[in-house]
């Protein structure tokens, strides 16, 4: 059964739908009209379903399309076997549909297979200017391999919106569908390369049906395969256009023509009117949404994808274009909430592609739960991929969690043992976690990058300054720090030179303590070592504490120079 609002379900069983159709084409319904003419065996199969208005207009559409239906059943016999009113209308209700309604596009394609129907007949009514009303219907073959179309229009007063009206539109259509067969003609002849009898029979269809799309289609690709110039080739196409606006093939060739002549405006324009006769073409949509976005209408290509939504708002593929259209407009959070959407409905879609997207995005929003819940899906999913680990180690470590931030990151190392980086990040860690040896011997690894020696620096001065820290151990600090100093460039030198130089005072203060209680000269010359170098560095650290910078320069260190120079004279005999 076709279900409402334009999706497709199953048709009644046989004993439904299936037998009240068969019954009703074996003989009249009470109370309907017999057929004035019977049609041939050959004769197409007709089905003309309601045209499309306005509420308002319903009464009128109704008699328009009973018009155009007559018309054809009543003097076109010869070559059409029109399906009586009755049938639709009890196929119809059996399907779950009112009488008279207009149908959606694939509902009526639907119902037309179902009725064996090869030729669908629609129309539409719109208001014009004045009190007029425009009139159009499209008379389209529903098999073959290259099925034809062609469509009637008529602009009447509103008076003359009547069953009059529409047997006009139907003897337009006829006549249209006469020169179908001289189109085959042409596309058999031109398939066979005999440009000039395929020529002929275009003239031919033309003659017969001066706005036939179909024969100035050929035309122009009998101008092609003849290697004519595409503005001639462009001239057919736009003539094949007039007669049949949505025709979807001459609506991809000038597409086509558009793209290669890089008319970006047009090309959009072809495409958006194709997707109004092809709407479930999603691969068109998608591309003409990308073609928005490159020209930096996000808003329309949104909209155009919005439209495929609308009837079916689960369809992959849209929403994964309307995240991507969404993302260039920085609009993140409706991104990164409409790619989530695709991971609900086809989890096989969370590919390496889809994670670097959505974590990118959740980043930008910013929303450190959900990106850190995709961090660790893509850590899962691509176990292999090291900036996952990396991101995963970083938000831990913020979030304090140490140990998960560690394992993160061990995970990169062994995946990237000779980054640097990892390193330097996985030393800090260490720090934090208080393993500072272990840490000190990834800051020496991460040295061996000359671009990240200063961040190698920072660890050995953080272990340095560990252990100035009570009980102090101001030999390991002085060493730690003597090894910050080979790396360390900028502030972090400043920072280093300052505290080596507090460690080498002490240092000189320890020496010259043991110098003066042992009257030891090798004491009392380390003693002077320490002091120089002491002084040294608190020069160069200076700007790190000026003010007692200028102590230790203009008084500890004098002080302990000169008991140095004094035990060395007294000692070291």
């Amino acid at each position: 059964m076709i279900g409402r609002a334009g999706r497709v379900a199953l048709w009644p069983r046989a004993g439904g739908l299936a037998v009240a159709g068969l019954a009703a084409l074996a003989a009249p319904a009470v109370g309907q009209r017999p057929r004035i003419i019977s049609s041939p065996p050959d004769a197409a199969k007709v089905l003309v379903v309601p045209f499309a208005r306005d509420n308002a207009d319903s009464g009128l559409a109704v008699t328009v399309t009973d018009g155009l239906r007559d018309r054809l059943r009543l003097t076109r016999a010869n070559i059409f076997n029109v399906i009586p009113k009755p049938i639709i209308n009890e196929n119809l209700v059996a399907s779950g549909f009112g009488q008279d309604v207009p149908l959606e596009p694939n509902v009526a394609r639907q119902l037309a297979r179902f009725l064996n129907a090869r030729i669908l007949i629609e129309g539409s009514i719109v208001r014009g200017p004045g009190d007029s009303l425009v009139l159009t219907s499209r008379l389209a073959e529903q098999t073959g391999l290259a099925p034809q179309s062609a469509t009637a229009r008529l602009v009447v007063a509103r008076a003359r919106g009547n069953g009059s009206a529409g047997a006009e539109l139907g003897n337009r259509l006829a006549d249209a569908y006469r020169s179908f067969e001289h189109v085959q003609n042409c596309r058999r002849f031109l398939e066979q390369r005999d440009h000039a009898r395929a020529l002929e029979a275009a003239n031919r269809a033309l003659q017969q049906h001066p706005r036939s799309a179909g024969a100035h289609l050929c035309v122009a690709e009998i101008t092609r395969a003849q290697g004519g110039g595409t503005d001639s080739v462009l001239s057919s196409l736009l003539r094949a256009d007039d007669g049949d606006s949505v025709n979807s093939i001459v609506l991809r060739q000038l597409a086509r023509i558009y793209e290669e002549r890089r008319d970006t405006t047009r090309l959009l324009g072809a495409l958006r009117r194709l997707l109004f006769v092809d709407a479930g073409d999603n691969d068109l949509r998608v591309s003409a949404a990308r073609l928005f976005v490159v020209r930096n209408q996000t808003d329309s290509a949104v909209a155009l994808l919005d439209e495929g939504l609308a009837r079916n708002p689960s369809q992959v593929e849209l929403l994964n274009a309307k995240s991507i259209a969404l993302a260039a407009a920085s609009r993140w959070a409706e991104a990164a909430a409409t790619l989530t959407q695709v991971s609900e409905l086809d989890t096989a879609s969370v590919d390496s592609l889809f994670l670097l997207r959505i974590t990118t995005y959740f980043q930008q929003v910013p929303d450190s739960a959900r990106l850190l819940e995709w961090t660790r899906t893509a850590t899962r999913r691509l176990p292999t991929h090291p900036p996952y680990w990396f991101a995963l180690g970083t938000m831990l470590h913020a979030r304090a969690d140490t140990a998960g931030a560690l394992e993160a990151v061990r995970q990169f190392l062994a995946l990237q043992p000779n980054d640097g980086r990892g390193h330097v990040v996985y030393a800090s860690y260490l720090l934090s976690a208080g393993q500072v040896d272990s840490a000190l011997a990834h800051a020496g690894l991460a040295a061996a990058d000359s671009m990240l020696r200063n961040s190698a620096a920072s660890v050995y001065l953080s272990g340095g300054v560990r252990a100035l820290q009570p009980p102090p151990d101001f030999a390991l600090a002085a060493e730690r720090l003597r090894l910050a100093k080979q790396y360390a460039t900028g502030r972090t030198l400043v920072t280093v030179s300052w505290f080596l130089g507090i460690a080498q005072i002490q240092l000189a203060v320890a020496a010259d303590t043991d110098a003066s209680a042992n009257r030891d000269c090798e004491a009392a010359r380390r003693a002077g070592e320490f002091i120089t170098a002491a002084e040294q560095d608190i020069l160069a650290g200076v700007a790190q504490d000026r003010e007692r910078a200028n102590q230790f320069l203009t008084q500890v260190i004098p002080a302990y120079k000169q008991r140095s120079e004094a035990m060395q004279r007294n000692f070291c005999r």
